[in-house]
This record gives C-alpha cells, structure tokens and sequence, in this order.
C-alpha cells in the first residue's frame, strides 16, 4: 500500500496516493477497465475508497446497524452531511422492515434511532406518517426485491459523500483542463480555438497576428470613437466624432467597402450595437439619444429613444 505522505512534483505539492488513484479512475471511465485493474493491484491503490467498499457491502447485505455505525465512524463529514446520510439509511432501514410487515420493528426503530439522532424534525415527521401509509404493503421477497432500493441508496449516498470517500466524476479531465485554461487565459497573443496540444505549455506567437495595414478607412471627418463587426462577420460599424457612424461590407479578400452613412446625431456618436440577428444597428449619441436603424435599407431613421433608455440599451 502507498505512503499517504509520499508526494509528487519539484514542489511537493502533489500527493501520490491522490494523484494515481484519479490516475484510475480515468482509466475507467475511458473504458480501459483491464489496465486500470492492472495498476490497482501494482500500486496498491484503489479508485473506491475501502470506507464505500465496506459501506456498499453492508448496505446490500440489509447489515443495517453496521452501516450506522461505519456512518457515525467517517471523519472529515459535516454535521448536516453525516445527518442526511444517516436519513437516507435510516429510511431504507424502516421500510423494509415495513414491507416485511414488522411494524413494531420499524416503529422501534423511528422512537429509539432516529428522534433521539438529532435528525431533521421535518423529514422524521415525514418518514412517520409514510410508516401508517404503508401498513398495508404486502409481504414480499427480500432477497430479490430488496436489491434495487438498497442499490439505490447506494448511489445516493456516493452523490452525498465528499472527497476522499468518493472522487469527484472526470476529476483528471478536469484538472487538466483546467490547466490548459489557465495557460490560454496567460498567453498573450491566444487568438485560435483549436484545441490545445498537451504535449507542450502553450504559448502563441505574435506571427499570428496581422501586421499589414491592408487598407486606410478615410470616411469620417474626424476621431472614431467606437467600432464593432457584426456576428455573423460581414460587416463592420464604427461611430465618429463626426457626428456619424458608417457601415461597412466586409468582402471576401478581407477589405471592406462603404455601405451606409449614418447621419442625424446632433452630437459625436459615442456607441453602436447590432441586434442579435444583425438586422438592426443601435447608435448612441454622446449625451444626446439611442437611434435604430435598417441595415439593410436607405439608412432612414427608424426609431429614437431618450438618452436615459438609451443607456439601459448599451
């Protein structure tokens, strides 16, 4: 079995036991369950905690008192973790001495146990009355029928108990990913959504970024304040101290052309914004009000609204 205290990396930060036993688990959910049995047995190491390997066995075996106390026994739980834990056992615990119709039992076990176990008085209150709902239940089976309930607690109580008693689902995707994030949010000059190689830290270079002019745009008379494609990319809106604001058509060799003079600010435009489906143009007048106007259309006027609304709409 590994040392709890052996650690990992030039900075010791890492825990071995930890970091092969989500080692494992990835290996599993990726379906290579061979190779993450193979490495359990050679390090030692298991992807279940042996807590949940001892309280899965006694949960489906009914050994119903064992599995309070293994409950009572976890460290490292909150008081309202281990309370709604011992709920849920406690419930199972109850109905099935219900459907085995010992009704004393399950009553003996609601006075002694659970009101005595500083459990939640509403769901105490609530397990009682279900007990005289279900007097009637027939007899059955346990051995058969008592399976899929217990299974089913089983995997509640994995939902409900922390690490390290259960690892949390694609923990190693999620730390690497993580990661990779954390080198794209450092990368200065990240301007690709391809996928990140693991290979490699990652880093862009500045190559990728244009370095030409291309084209000068000389329309408006004086400083642009504002500019913004659309989201579909096939224009380009910019708004001027001039008192205007212009729409381009962006073409296929990347340049773009001269599509509609916005005219009829009294004041510089200090803002555009398209609509969602990039119909519609918003320009914002500096101090002044909120302009709609038709892309597509001879660009007249189609709605103002007074400066107060119209920064609610930037």
């Amino acid at each position: 079995m590994e040392d709890n205290l052996t650690v990992l990396g030039a900075e010791g930060l890492i825990r071995k036991i930890e970091f092969v036993r989500i080692i494992i688990q990835c290996l599993y959910s990726l379906g290579y369950s061979k190779s993450a049995y193979c490495l359990e047995i050679e390090s030692g190491i298991r992807c279940r905690s042996a807590e949940l390997e001892l309280l899965e066995s006694q949960i489906l075996n009914g050994s119903w008192d064992d599995c309070i106390s293994t409950l009572k026994s976890l460290e490292d739980l909150t008081d309202g973790t281990r309370a709604s834990a011992l709920f849920l056992v406690y419930k199972q615990y109850i109905m099935e001495f219900l459907k085995q119709g010992n009704d004393s039992l399950a009553l003996s076990i609601l006075q002694k146990e659970i009101s005595t176990s500083g459990l939640d008085r509403g769901k105490v209150q609530k397990l009682a009355s279900s007990i005289l709902s279900l007097k009637e239940i027939k007899l059955c089976s346990m051995n058969d029928r008592a399976q899929e309930p217990r299974k089913n607690l089983l995997m509640e109580l994995e939902n409900l108990l922390p690490p390290p008693y259960i690892l949390p689902e694609r923990r190693l995707q999620n730390l690497v990913e993580a990661a990779v994030t954390s080198q794209i949010d450092c990368c200065m000059y990240h301007n690709s959504s391809d996928a990140v190689s693991l290979y490699g830290d990652h880093c862009c270079n500045g190559d990728q970024l244009p370095t030409e002019t291309i084209q000068i745009l000389t329309d408006h008379k004086n400083e642009v304040w504002f500019i913004q494609f659309s989201h579909n990319g096939e224009y380009l809106a910019s708004s001027s101290c001039d008192r205007t604001a212009i729409i381009w058509k962006v073409l296929e060799d990347g340049k773009v052309s001269l599509k509609h003079i916005l005219q009829s600010h009294k004041n510089p435009v200090s803002f555009v914004a398209w609509s969602p489906d990039d119909t519609k143009l918003l320009t914002c007048g500096n101090a002044e009000v909120v302009k709609l106007w038709d892309v597509e259309t001879v660009p007249t006027r189609k709605r103002a609204f007074a400066c107060g609304t119209a920064m609610g709409l930037r």
